[in-house]
């Protein structure tokens, strides 16, 4: 037995090896097949919110998947791309109900910011008989409140986001300029923001806008971060190939807020932390957030069951404040009631004191008192 041991280990330890083998390469099969749609033509068509992003924890992109889950979406697949991140991160993902695939290898090469729209194209070319409109928007600063699907109709249209501001901002001129060029920008500088990380529409519109990008990002000089918001503006404001589908929502009157560049003072919040367009309805995504400090703690308190919110913390605060004044004014009364009863006291001693003249003292009462006596 001993003089076969080491071949059967051997054997054994093969075998093992090849079944991990097999299991690795089935998962990843597996992957790729759920990447490919099965026939959908069947199947009642979804909705889409799609997204790309690395290296961010738990905490930096909780709020979105916390405010999906929580914004009440029908019939909605989340589909998130990832790489780099922690498995927390992908655990808390699919807590909410979201499918998480790792970004292919063929994307790796690219900055994720600019290979999302290929990814965006890719999936959807294959998946595009399974979804009726899509969704994507950037994951860190993006919160959600309503089903955003339910407020547009099923006639091909393509969304996007319009900031509170205009081309000539500095970051956006620099990436025009950097793209295209001087006099090209200048053609355009008058035009507001447009948001890329605001965009959706039908899939046939969406899926023709993530291709237009991914084309036209590889053949700007540029590949840095930003060129995409130049391309996207660009593509809108001078080539104009979506004008006749495109619908702009704006912080006035549209369901998806942009709100980094908007004055404080004109954003409206209720106090359940719901923030409000310009109309007074309650907006259905709201990106930018965090670009204002308090809207950030709001908004952070809301979603981190935790920690004690931040709305609990106001309304302890309030309580002790309120606590304090009361115990102020008890013992301001306090202090006058006893004062007032001093002069009472001292009045009602010198009422009690005999009138000058019948005053005697000690010695003048002992010698009556003797006299009397003998």
């Amino acid at each position: 037995m001993v003089k076969y041991s080491f071949s059967l280990f051997l054997f054994i330890a093969i075998i093992h090896l090849n079944f991990i083998k097999t299991l690795n390469n089935s998962k990843t099969q597996s992957i790729n097949n759920e990447f490919i749609s099965q026939d959908n033509q069947n199947q009642e068509r979804k909705n889409l919110i799609i997204g790309a992003f690395s290296n961010y924890n738990w905490n930096k992109v909780k709020i979105f998947f916390k405010s999906y889950q929580n914004a009440g979406f029908k019939n909605c697949d989340c589909v998130m791309f990832v790489i780099d991140v922690p498995k927390s991160t992908i655990d808390g993902m699919k807590s909410c109900g979201v499918i998480v695939y790792q970004i292919p290898e063929q994307y790796k090469k690219e900055l994720i910011i600019n290979a999302r729209w290929k990814i965006y194209a890719d999936f959807l070319s294959k998946n595009q008989d399974k979804y009726e409109h899509v969704f994507t928007a950037d994951i860190r600063d993006v919160l959600f409140q309503r089903d955003l699907f339910q407020l547009y109709d099923k006639k091909p249209y393509l969304g996007i986001a319009i900031e509170d501001g205009f081309l000539t901002e500095g970051f956006n001129r620099n990436w025009l300029i950097e793209a295209y060029g001087e006099e090209s920008y200048k053609k355009i500088m008058n035009e507001r923001i447009f948001c890329v990380g605001s965009v959706w529409g039908t899939t046939d519109k969406f899926m023709k806008f993530a291709n237009e990008m991914w084309t036209r990002i590889k053949s700007v000089p540029s590949n840095t971060w930003g060129i995409e918001q130049a391309v996207g503006n660009f593509l809108i404001y001078h080539d104009k190939i979506f004008d006749d589908c495109l619908i702009k929502s704006n912080n006035t009157d549209g369901y998806v807020m942009t709100i980094g560049l908007t004055n404080p003072k004109n954003i409206v919040v209720n106090l359940n932390y719901e923030i409000f367009n310009g109309k007074g309805e309650i907006a259905a995504v709201v990106h930018q957030y965090d670009r204002h400090e308090n809207l950030n703690k709001f908004i952070e308190s809301k979603y981190d069951p935790e920690s004690l919110s931040f709305q609990l913390k106001f309304i302890f605060i309030i309580i002790i404040l309120d606590i304090i004044v009361v115990i102020i004014i008890f013992c301001l009364l306090k202090r006058k009631f006893k004062k007032n009863s001093i002069e009472i006291d001292s009045k009602i001693e010198m009422m009690k004191m005999p009138k000058k003249g019948i005053d005697l003292d000690d010695e003048e009462i002992n010698s009556d008192t003797k006299l009397i006596n003998q």
